[in-house]
């Protein structure tokens, strides 16, 4: 437990916030009420409090402050109308003494909020004075941006890029469906792939290539406050992929982070009914560090020939083998999913060197318990566990066409891939193309339907938990990938 402090001469609506988190037993001490000014630390509680309105994002805020001494801060805050309904951001560890700054993320636009910073020393928790800030209006081009949703998903955000107005954004939902934070980026000529990374940053392509045709474009990174961090991009005469940018889970720093580049040349494709000479892209994964970006020791064309293009439509896209997926799995090792080859390949990113290969005309594994045999098209491979493979089977050669969520036990040893889950939505949902396959904290799994715009969250034994429906004033939205983020400040897995 720990023990609250609070300020000389509280607001009334800080001293109802205060007196709602004592009734609940949060911040109260196991010695009775709150404590004095006399068992203040001396300097921690913060002092020349400012909150202004984010330049990037009018449901954000960022407040500043001094203070002498504290472990860790944190922003307690509600709405004026509603002053005992306070909430409260995630504790940060503060730089030593000084000024400090702080982010108020996900706010609901043109309210006027107040709020206090809480800083720790110890077991001690001191409120400041109160703020007051407020929030702007949403950006016309997000104005209808919304998600329709039925039942209630696990608390927590939905996050992918859109297009709109002249900007890129990168866009979070609540579980409400309403739309909760917000950042927008110049528009090269189209939106990839969007995330939140392991090290809390957003990233987002901005550019005009589908992955295959080059076209200038790069990601971004930005905080979640919305400060611009770093563009990512392959070298000349390298065109950077759209599909991924996956930072690894198990580097925080965000100084490692791997993406697909491409270069295109002149190509005969009439053996696969394609043209006699058009422009016919090959793929390189690349090793990103802050130093730059450098190809890894793996190419397509080492792994494939035309003849291994299984997965429809045969052309367009034309590009061999379609990378749209990388995963970092706990053991370092990659895996990527090659979607016009049905298959996906774990390897040794240092090397080079193949751990297995699954589906498609090369598989080293054989798959077992799967009533369909296969899956095809695939998207958003995910090591979920050091043997436990997760993906979005698009399933265009299935008869019918139906997409599932599949769950595979690797065993490298028997040369096994096993189908241990699964789930196909009642109304038999097909999406040729896109998608997302993604296991939650909780145990639950979320599915997107790119086709149907939905966002569908299942438990285990494969029932609904909730289905939202991705909507601006124009219909449905279908952006290529939506993942679910715990927290807009924190880790996204």
């Amino acid at each position: 437990m720990f023990t609250r402090v609070m300020p000389s001469s509280p607001s009334r609506g800080l001293l109802s916030a205060a007196l709602v988190v004592c009734a609940t037993a949060v911040a109260c001490s196991d010695d009775g009420p709150l404590a004095s000014n006399a068992q203040l630390v001396a300097g921690a509680r913060a002092n020349g409090i400012a909150a202004a309105r984010l330049p990037n994002n009018a449901l954000g805020a960022a407040v500043t402050f001094t203070v002498a001494r504290a472990d860790s801060a944190r922003l307690r805050y509600w709405t004026e109308a509603t002053p005992t309904d306070a909430r409260t951001s995630p504790f940060t560890r503060l730089a030593t003494g000084g000024a400090q700054r702080l982010p108020l993320l996900g706010l609901a636009p043109s309210t006027v909020y107040r709020g206090v910073v809480e800083t720790m020393v110890g077991a001690q928790l001191v409120a400041s004075d109160s703020f007051s800030v407020t929030t702007g209006a949403l950006p016309a081009a997000l104005a209808s941006l919304h998600v329709d949703y039925q039942g209630t998903p696990t608390a927590g955000y939905a996050v992918s890029g859109y297009r709109g107005g002249d900007s890129v954004w990168v866009v979070a939902f609540d579980s409400t469906g309403r739309l909760a934070w917000y950042r927008g980026v110049e528009d090269r000529g189209g939106v990839g792939a969007a995330a939140l990374q392991p090290n809390g940053d957003f990233t987002v392509y901005t550019g005009g290539t589908s992955g295959w045709n080059p076209a200038e474009g790069y990601y971004v990174e930005l905080r979640p406050d919305g400060s611009f961090v770093r563009n990512i991009a392959a070298p000349a005469p390298y065109t950077t992929d759209n599909h991924e940018l996956v930072f690894s889970q198990y580097d925080t720093t965000g100084s490692h982070a791997y993406f697909t580049g491409f270069t295109a040349s002149p190509t005969d494709l009439s053996s696969i009914g394609g043209p006699r000479d058009t422009l016919f892209a090959s793929h390189r994964i690349f090793a990103w560090t802050p130093a730059g970006a450098s190809a890894i020791a793996l190419d397509d064309t080492k792994l494939f020939t035309l003849a291994d293009r299984i997965d429809p439509p045969a052309l367009p896209p034309y590009d061999l083998a379609h990378p749209n997926a990388i995963d970092v799995a706990p053991d370092g090792d990659i895996v990527v999913s090659w979607r016009n080859m049905g298959e996906v390949t774990k390897l040794d990113p240092a090397t080079g060197a193949i751990r297995w290969r699954l589906g498609g005309t090369h598989s080293t594994l054989t798959i077992v318990n799967d009533p369909l045999g296969f899956f095809s098209g695939q998207h958003s491979v995910r090591m979920i566990a050091p043997n436990r493979l997760l993906m979005f089977d698009n399933g265009q050669r299935h008869a019918p066409q139906v997409s599932r969520l599949v769950e595979y036990e690797i065993d490298a040893t028997r040369r096994t891939a096993t189908l241990v889950w699964s789930f196909t939505h009642p109304k038999g949902y097909f999406s040729g193309f896109t998608s997302v396959a993604q296991r939650l904290p909780n145990g639950n799994t979320f599915g997107y339907f790119s086709t149907q715009s939905a966002l569908v969250e299942v438990t285990p034994n494969g029932a609904i938990v909730s289905e939202g429906i991705l909507r601006d004033q124009r219909g449905l939205v279908s952006p290529y990938r939506v993942t679910r983020i715990a927290s807009l400040y924190g880790r996204a897995r």
